[in-house]
């Protein structure tokens, strides 16, 4: 009997075992479901890069901190180089730019450049806080395209004519036969004589010349002249014996007819014309004291 109670406490011992191992596994599984499930970390999305900005290029636009002497304060640009750049200040006035240093004034605050310039700033306070203009300063010419070539286009001469006009002008009284024109001016007041040129007669011009027989191409000229004008006269107001011509007024009639023949080319006739009626003296004619004294005699006077 003692062996069958051993076995019995024995088997009762195994479950009571048994029961305890089986509750202690519920109890963690219980307090597994209970715990908050936490979940996966979800990966944070990357960033896009920052945009880089585009490089600075000149002609650069900035601001003038600082200036007195032949010094300017500019903000920090690598595009600032000594020798290179021109800076523009609000006056208008132009610098070059001949040694830059970087410094650092204050605590947190960006670097500056210090720039060594050419010229004196005559009034810093129109310039300092004002905007300046920093170019290069030997400009770059801007490239030239080559020109293209253009097609050659045929020139049409056309022949000219065999016996051209050698007369310029319209020439629009040349072929009118017998129109001519009168020069007449060195026979005018003969109650002067011989008379002084400019004053008491005239010669033709050049002018004249070149308006009659260029421009409007007149080939007959008369031209009336005083005798007395052309002839040397003696003490009495008579031409002198064998009627000598005054070189003056063969020189100036040798020039007047050179204007003729220059403008015409030799083909204008000239009428000679000795604009006296016969006279020696005013109103008196050998011809017609001839005359009077043959009326006389008739007369028996």
């Amino acid at each position: 009997m003692t062996d069958a109670v051993g076995a019995a406490s024995a088997k009762l011992a195994q479950a009571i075992a048994d029961v305890q191992t089986a509750g202690k596994g519920l109890i963690e599984a219980a307090l597994a479901a209970a715990q908050p499930v936490t979940p996966d970390p979800v990966p944070e999305p990357t960033p896009d890069p920052a945009p880089v900005p585009p490089a600075a290029s000149l002609p650069l636009t900035t601001e003038v901190i600082n200036a007195y002497d032949k010094s300017l304060m500019l903000p920090m640009s690598e595009l600032i180089v000594a020798d290179r750049v021109v800076v523009q200040l609000a006056t208008g006035q132009a610098v070059n730019v001949l040694g830059v240093v970087e410094v650092q004034p204050l605590a947190n605050r960006d670097p500056m450049l210090l720039l060594a310039i050419d010229q004196t700033i005559a009034n810093p306070g129109k310039v300092v806080g004002k905007p300046a203009t920093v170019r290069e300063r030997y400009a770059k010419p801007a490239p030239t395209l080559a020109p293209q070539p253009v097609p050659e286009t045929p020139v049409v001469v056309t022949p000219a004519d065999p016996k051209p006009d050698p007369v310029a002008g319209p020439a629009v009284l040349r072929n009118i036969p017998f129109l001519g024109i009168n020069l007449a001016a060195h026979s005018n007041a003969n109650q002067v004589l011989p008379g002084e040129a400019g004053t008491h007669f005239k010669w033709p011009s050049r002018a004249d010349v070149r308006l009659y027989v260029r421009d409007l191409g007149v080939r007959l000229i008369r031209f009336p002249y005083a005798l007395q004008r052309a002839t040397l006269i003696d003490s009495t107001g008579l031409p002198v014996k064998g009627g000598q011509l005054d070189p003056t007024f063969v020189a100036k009639m040798k020039t007047v007819l050179g204007w003729i023949r220059e403008d015409s080319n030799g083909e204008a006739l000239v009428i000679f014309d000795p604009h006296h009626y016969w006279r020696i003296y005013r109103n008196q004619t050998a011809l017609v004291d001839g005359a009077q004294a043959d009326r006389r005699a008739a007369a028996g006077r």
